[in-house]
């Protein structure tokens, strides 16, 4: 895949799998489609199962279909939806483009996968395009690995120290890192193992492991690390001040600490799990990580996950509304701040608003399970 958008080549790469193959459509070094077996199946299907329509509707647009000549499957398909009021053009566009980048992560994710590509000018017709990245999806794909996968591509624990080859910035951008992962990425230095950059946080494997499929890091034998002894001049802490214990860590070791207790609570927000994030993230403010994102997790944590489940009150609710409005002002660029304007938005009854606030915050975090949840549930409406 990496060659194919250095060589800027147009045509499909099709992807042997146990069902049907996958077929990847590529312009110019350009992923714009992929598809399994036939699109009125495979689309028709995560429609269903996503909520978007129904069975019968299904059904029926197939046929609809019967007969009717067309250039593109999956073009023809997405117009029978529409033309029978089932989905609007932007609800398809969405769906669609989460169902075609959905189609290449499950590539991605294969162990054994045989690789043909054949060349076409103009392989799509009159298919939607969609401009898709490479590696947020090899980090997509990565994430979804389990452990011993993930060794295989990594090496025996503790083994190597990886480098990165491009600047942390242009390596960030390439992946659509969020914060979080841009502050490990820091780290990634040629001097901490992979096992050290774990063991501050558990899901750097997988951003190592999609660092070294595109080839972003170079892996070297690790050199024993030696401690870093604390300042002579260092102020102790005055719980410690004179019991006899060493002083209380700081620094790069606390900080990870909290960015890890971060990280976990923020994941389980993604799934819409305040309850489980709630102790991680206080954590994470106890340890001191100081942010607007972190302030703003834990306050949504605290207003949904609150004493025997209860409503907050009203200036707790209005509090964590003005945090939102300031943290896509501020960093427009951060999705919970989106998908908390997002949920405001739904409970006054502006589902318009409501719709655009939830796609922006899966646009900007790809793996944002609840807020792709709501979008569903608000476009099934």
């Amino acid at each position: 895949m990496i060659a194919l958008r250095r060589d800027g080549r147009s045509g499909v790469l099709e992807v042997a799998t146990e069902e049907a193959p996958t077929l990847i459509y590529y312009v110019g070094g350009k992923m714009v489609f992929a598809e399994q077996g036939r699109i009125a199946d495979s689309f028709g299907r995560v429609l269903v199962e996503s909520g978007w329509i129904t069975a019968e509707q299904f059904e029926r647009a197939v046929s609809r279909m019967a007969g009717r000549p067309f250039q593109s499957e999956q073009w023809c398909f997405s117009e029978v939806v529409v033309e029978l009021g089932l989905l609007t053009v932007e609800q398809v566009t969405d769906a669609l483009a989460l169902h075609v980048q959905e189609r290449i992560v499950d590539c991605l994710t294969l162990e054994n996968a045989a690789f043909a590509f054949k060349e076409r000018p103009d392989p799509v017709d009159r298919a939607a395009r969609f401009s898709m990245k490479l590696e947020p999806l090899v980090l997509a794909a990565t994430a979804r690995l389990e452990a011993d996968r993930l060794d295989v591509i990594l090496g025996p624990p503790g083994r190597y120290a990886p480098t990165l080859l491009e600047s942390p910035e242009a390596i960030a951008a390439r992946f659509e890192l969020t914060g979080a992962d841009q502050w490990t990425l820091g780290r990634v230095d040629g001097k901490r193992s992979t096992a050290e950059l774990v063991s501050f946080d558990p899901s750097a494997a997988a951003l190592i492991a999609a660092l070294v499929r595109v080839a972003c890091v170079e892996q070297a034998e690790a050199k024993p690390s030696v401690p870093v002894a604390p300042r002579s001049d260092a102020p102790r802490d005055k719980d410690d001040a004179g019991s006899g214990r060493p002083p209380t860590p700081s620094g790069p070791s606390e900080i990870s600490l909290a960015d890890a207790a971060f990280r976990s609570g923020k994941r389980h927000l993604l799934d819409g799990d305040a309850r489980a994030a709630l102790p991680y993230l206080r954590r994470a403010v106890k340890l001191g990580r100081p942010s607007l994102e972190v302030g703003l997790c834990l306050r949504w944590a605290e207003s949904r996950a609150g004493a025997e489940g209860q409503a907050a009150p009203q200036h707790v609710v209005a509090k964590l509304f003005e945090l939102a409005a300031k943290a896509v002002k501020e960093e427009p660029k951060m999705a919970f701040g989106y998908y908390v304007l997002g949920h405001f938005a739904k409970d006054r009854g502006d589902n318009k608003r409501a719709v655009a606030m939830f796609r922006r915050a899966v646009e900007l975090e790809a793996s944002f399970i609840d807020a792709a949840r709501q979008l569903r549930l608000l476009s099934s409406d």
